[in-house]
């Protein structure tokens, strides 16, 4: 192992992508939204397996874990900030 000194506390890399826009019809519709979702979910389970180095998924379609609001149309009308927490996959 090397280090790499980026004067940070602690190194993390943060990314996303959108594999919903893959179920475009003119894109080849469910079946490659379909392979494109597994292909991601599949490379972000095998790096989890990776010494040192920890996956967090947050899934905003609520298949998988995500951190999302149950409030948000309350706290919007009371002009308050709405309440977030983490959620199991549907």
């Amino acid at each position: 192992m090397r280090k790499v000194p980026t004067k940070l506390a602690g190194w993390y890399w943060r990314s996303f992508c959108k594999t919903q826009y893959a179920s475009d019809p003119t894109c080849g519709g469910i079946p490659n939204f379909l392979r494109c979702h597994i292909s991601v979910i599949t490379l972000l389970d095998r790096m989890a397996k990776l010494p040192g180095l920890k996956v967090t998924v947050d899934d905003e379609g609520k298949y998988g874990s995500s951190t999302y609001s149950d409030d948000w149309k309350e706290a919007h009308e009371a002009g308050r900030k709405p309440t977030y927490r983490r959620h199991k996959g549907q």
